[in-house]
C-alpha cells in the first residue's frame, strides 16, 4: 500500500513543482531578471500550493483513525501520501527555484516580447482578474455562502452515505468450526455435524438451503485443500459451510 500511495500521489508531487516553474516563466516573460522572477514567483505561489497541500492532506486524514483491517491497509497509503506531499512542497519552494536561476541562464525575455506574446489565453487571464478583482469586496458573503452550501450538502447527501470500508453484506453463506469431545471417531464427529445440519435447516428452513459442505478430521495431501485454514487436529474436529438462498427468498432471516 505504500507503494500504491506513492502512485496515487505522483501527479500532485509534479504539480507543486509545476506551479512553480510557470509563475517563473510568468515573470520572465515580463522582463524580471532571472533571481527576481524565481524570488517572486515562488513567494506567490507559496500559499496556494500550501493549501492545495492542505486539501489533500485532509482527505486521508480519516485514515489515522481507521481501525482494524481497514487501518492495516489504508495507514500506510495516507501517510505515503502526506509526507511525499510534504517533502513535495518543500523541495518545490527551495530547490526548484534555485535550479531554475541555474538551468534557464540566458532565456530571460523582455518585456517587449512578452507584450507581443499575449494571445486569447491572456485576454482570459485579464478578464478573469477583473472578475476576482470584483468579488474580493465580497469574500465575506463568498464564503458565508460556501459554507451553507457545504453544510446542506453533507445534511441533504451525506446521511445517505455509507461510513465503513468493508459494507456489510449478506452472502447467505456461513462456515462453522465443530469440536467434538476428545476421542470421538470421524463417525460420532460425523453425527454431531448432522445435527447441526438440521438445526441450521430448521432455522432458515430445509428448502432455503442450497449446498452444505463438511470436512472432518485430517486429510491426506491429495486432497485440494488448503491446510492452512483448515487446521484440524484430529478425527473429532471438523469445519461445516453452508450456503443458503438470497435474503428474499428466505422468509425466516
Amino acid at each position: 500500500m505504500t507503494l500504491g500511495g506513492l502512485a496515487l500521489a505522483v501527479g500532485i508531487l509534479v504539480d507543486e513543482a509545476t506551479v512553480c516553474l510557470e509563475n517563473i516563466h510568468v515573470h520572465l516573460t515580463r522582463g524580471k531578471t532571472l533571481a527576481s522572477a524565481a524570488l517572486d514567483a515562488t513567494e506567490e505561489t507559496r500559499v496556494p500550493r500550501l493549501l492545495a497541500m492542505l486539501c489533500i492532506l485532509a482527505m486521508f486524514t480519516p485514515a489515522l483513525f481507521m481501525t482494524g483491517a481497514a487501518r492495516a491497509m489504508f495507514l500506510p497509503l495516507a501517510l505515503a501520501v502526506g509526507f511525499s506531499m510534504v517533502a513535495s512542497y518543500f523541495l518545490s519552494s527551495t530547490v526548484v527555484p534555485v535550479l531554475s536561476v541555474w538551468l534557464l541562464r540566458g532565456r530571460e525575455t523582455s518585456a517587449s516580447q512578452w507584450k507581443a506574446n499575449e494571445g486569447r489565453f491572456a485576454r482570459f487571464q485579464g478578464l478573469y482578474g477583473g472578475l476576482l478583482e470584483r468579488l474580493a469586496p465580497l469574500r465575506k458573503a463568498l464564503i458565508v455562502m460556501y459554507l451553507a452550501g457545504a453544510i446542506a450538502v453533507i445534511i441533504f447527501v451525506g446521511k445517505d452515505l455509507g461510513v465503513e470500508i468493508f459494507p456489510q453484506i449478506d452472502a447467505g453463506q456461513m462456515q462453522i468450526r465443530l469440536r467434538a469431545p476428545a476421542g470421538t471417531d470421524i463417525d460420532g464427529t460425523e453425527a454431531v455435524f448432522l445435527k447441526a445440519l438440521d438445526l441450521i435447516k430448521k432455522t432458515v428452513g430445509p428448502d432455503n438451503v442450497s449446498i452444505s459442505l463438511g470436512l472432518i478430521g485430517i486429510h491426506g495431501a491429495n486432497f485440494p485443500i488448503n491446510f492452512v485454514h483448515l487446521w484440524n487436529g484430529g478425527p473429532e474436529e471438523g469445519v461445516l459451510q453452508v450456503a443458503t438462498q438470497g435474503r428474499n427468498k428466505n422468509p425466516h432471516r
